[in-house]
């Protein structure tokens, strides 16, 4: 299968996506690509087999995935927008074209779509990362830590009292 696909990453470099060749149906697959540092671009080849070539099934974003944990890296969320421009050519009466462009919806686009899904690879970045907090996370945590101080609080007053009347 012949690919030209260009995936960035959260760290700033790209992954080019060149070739994948299926070398033993259902078996083993070799993938080639560049990796694009901010100062190098390297050719670069992969060959997945057995539980990494079953689980791929047909998203070519577990390649990507696949590809960017083998160089610790995490692939940057791909959300496509609702229209795209699409360009096109009037012929004035002189013969000569005048460009135009409008805005068409986008196939691709899915508008309950709020993430990316990534495949999971042990230790890969995305894989070990910390989730970070949603902003309604963040309310509760600030409610619960309020909370755990005045409980501490009650808690050392209770034990002053114990201790004044001989308790403990």
């Amino acid at each position: 299968m012949m690919m030209d696909i260009v995936q960035s990453t959260c760290e700033g470099y790209g992954i080019h996506m060149r070739k994948i060749e299926i070398v033993k149906l259902n078996k083993m697959a070799k993938i080639e690509y560049q990796l694009q540092t901010p100062s190098n671009l390297e050719s670069k080849t992969l060959i997945i087999e057995g539980p990494e070539y079953l689980a791929w099934n047909n998203d070519d974003r577990y390649i990507l995935d696949l590809v960017c944990s083998k160089h610790n890296l995490v692939r940057k969320p791909i959300l496509q927008p609702p229209t795209l421009t699409e360009l096109y050519y009037i012929k004035n009466d002189d013969g000569t074209l005048t460009e135009k462009s409008r805005e068409v919806p986008n196939p691709d686009y899915e508008p309950n779509k709020t993430e990316e899904v990534f495949y999971k690879f042990p230790n890969s970045p995305i894989y070990n990362a910390p989730i970070p907090p949603q902003q309604g996370d963040v309310a509760k945590i600030n409610e619960l830590e309020t909370q755990l101080t005045t409980l501490q609080t009650k808690i050392e007053n209770m034990l002053q009292i114990m201790i004044s009347k001989g308790f403990v």
